[in-house]
């Protein structure tokens, strides 16, 4: 072979067809690479896609057993009481001082739990809430905070589609069957939803890269029961989102609710059953129109803003409501049952900014709460919120003739009043700021 002076071999440049062969032999795997990464990209947005449906029909399958449960069982109560708010308050009060005493310690254990795992043992009210509400949906995001406010508000339009549908069912099956027979059938129902419950988890969790994931380990020894209350409620006084959290619970803490206390009043106050299953599914369409408003809301004002304007909206409502009962109680103008209906009409219209300041709330505590102390937060925070909504059953207890209602309406403003003003502080303090606290991983 011939050599340059220099030594070197001389450089045989290629023929004009193989540099063109050449070239397209790397086009060609440059596109097979983009559309392999492509197709990766649709099969991953695609199991998203049914990773999400899963979630929300297990969720689904839980909250309307829960719904028809909780119907019957006041319906019950103020059928073998009618005339006194104690047994629905004791009922709720029990009710909640279990929420008490396990919500820190059930918190805890999702923390420390694969998520499968926990999410199959703990179905329920409150295992659902911490861990497939709290903790999956955050996880399947993946930090999308967008995605996480567009999935939060459908779970909550589904507990809130539920709260319409299923007392009608609950309903028909008493109307049919009679009470006794109705708790059984629905105490079935219940047992045997948990089945397909677990296999929609397990489903989810395939389909989702993020779900399979699995949660980085906590280091914590064996401890105590109590020595887990006290941690977890040492975690949650250390959040900075603390003040907007104590503001969310707050809100518990009244019986401006369509829930059994105020269901009881109006019974008292003539209203017929089929009236009262209208205001309850008109103050829970209130509600879901706020899942639909909430993400547009978090996109254009941020998550403070958005919550400051729900908690408003909802003291307004509230304020409307109540003074025409005061008037009437007083013998003013407004005549007893018009003051009854504005009351409940108020309170209907109230669940468009209760639930857009509680899905505010939510995803803050889903945002800038550590991974590995979602749980246990949300946990106190649970019950705190249970804490509250006990007072509130003390206080049905003590005020508990129909006639004496009045004075708890006034005292629930009082209440969403100063959670108003505490959530207001907080949020002048972080609305002008892109990034007001320090988010955490969602991974």
């Amino acid at each position: 072979m011939s050599r340059s002076r220099a030594g070197a071999p001389f450089t045989v440049f290629a023929s004009p067809q193989r540099l063109s062969f050449t070239s397209t032999t790397r086009q060609n795997t440059n596109d097979s690479r983009v559309a392999q990464s492509d197709s990766d990209t649709g099969l991953q947005a695609q199991g998203l896609c049914r990773s999400r449906l899963a979630l929300c029909s297990s969720h689904a399958l839980s909250t309307w057993g829960q719904r028809m449960w909780e119907f019957d069982v006041g319906l019950l109560m103020l059928e073998l009481y009618p005339d006194s708010l104690l047994l629905v308050s004791a009922y709720g009060l029990v009710s909640s001082a279990v929420q008490v005493l396990l919500g820190a310690y059930v918190g805890s254990y999702v923390d420390r739990t694969p998520r499968l795992k926990a999410g199959r043992s703990i179905l329920g009210a409150l295992g659902s809430t911490l861990s497939v509400e709290k903790e999956w949906t955050r996880a399947l995001c993946q930090g999308d905070s967008a995605a996480l406010a567009r999935l939060n508000s459908g779970m909550r339009r589904i507990d809130l589609t539920c709260l319409i549908a299923a007392p009608i069912a609950a309903g028909l099956v008493m109307t049919y069957f009679g009470t006794p027979w109705a708790i059984l059938l629905i105490t079935a129902w219940n047992l045997a939803a948990w089945f397909p419950e677990c296999w929609l988890l397990t489903y989810a969790q395939r389909q989702a890269p993020g779900l399979r994931r699995e949660k980085e380990p906590t280091p914590t020894k064996p401890a105590p029961f109590l020595s887990k209350l006290a941690n977890g409620w040492s975690a949650y006084i250390r959040q900075p989102v603390l003040p907007a959290a104590v503001a969310l619970a707050l809100l518990y803490l009244t019986v401006l609710s369509l829930g059994l206390l105020m269901t009881a009043y109006l019974k008292w106050g003539s209203m017929t059953e089929a009236e009262l299953s209208l205001w309850r599914g008109a103050g829970a369409l209130s509600g879901i129109a706020a899942t639909f408003t909430f993400p547009l809301l978090r996109s254009r004002a941020g998550l403070p803003s958005a919550g400051l304007a729900g908690i408003i909206l909802q003291l307004l409502c509230l304020v409307t409501a109540v003074f025409p009962a005061l008037l009437s109680r007083m013998g003013a103008l407004v005549g007893k049952e018009g003051a009854i209906r504005i009351l409940v009409a108020g309170v209907a219209a109230s669940r468009f900014g209760l639930w857009t300041f509680d899905l505010a709330l939510t995803q803050m505590l889903q945002e800038w709460v550590d991974q590995d102390q979602l749980g246990a937060v949300n946990g106190v925070q649970s019950s705190l919120q249970s804490v509250f909504t006990s007072l509130s059953y003390v206080a049905g207890l003590v005020l508990w003739r129909p006639e004496q209602f009045e004075w708890l309406m006034l005292g629930s403003c009082g209440i969403v009043l100063t959670a108003t003003i505490m959530f207001s502080l907080f949020a002048c303090a972080h609305r002008s700021q892109d990034d007001p606290l320090p988010v955490a991983g969602l991974g």
